[in-house]
């Protein structure tokens, strides 16, 4: 469980580097800065703002290893998907989720442009919490309601 102690944007005074992706936040460029106990560590934290942004998706308190994800969003280091389908115009850097839905042939098609199968059940199912490919947090497509003649 974490307690968040201060929270607010700012405006860099001397480059450092970013609590998330570990780029660097230049001279005059605005960023996030927080300063929170976790568990029982105490972290003062400097952010991009969609590197922040990013961090605000994780669920319940999940924890990230500092420097190791991809500039503002929630794929890895080096494996990032989301930079070429931003840049394709496949998916809105402002959208937080990425919709799932299922055709008649069982194949699932994505909000980031991509076709999925999965053997039994549906994603949330089988646990799946992230789009595989875009890294932002899945949504189902709501399933039509089928009415019962009897």
């Amino acid at each position: 469980m974490s307690t968040l102690l201060k929270d607010r944007t700012i405006k860099i005074k001397k480059a450092r580097r970013c609590s998330w992706c570990d780029e660097m936040l230049h001279v005059g460029e605005k960023a996030q800065y927080t300063v929170m106990i976790y568990e029982v560590d105490f972290n003062a934290d400097t952010f991009h703002l969609e590197c922040y942004e990013a961090l605000c998706d994780l669920p319940n308190d999940e924890p990230y290893d500092t420097g190791s994800m991809s500039r503002g969003c929630l794929c890895l280091k080096g494996e990032c998907r989301c930079k070429p389908l931003k840049e394709a115009g496949k998916m809105s850097a402002g959208k937080k989720t990425c919709k799932w839905e299922q055709d008649d042939e069982g194949i699932w098609h994505t909000d980031c442009g991509n076709a999925h199968v999965i053997e039994a059940d549906g994603p949330e199912e089988n646990g799946m919490k992230y789009c595989c490919y875009c890294g932002k947090i899945l949504k189902e497509a709501e399933k039509p309601k089928v009415e019962e003649v009897g």
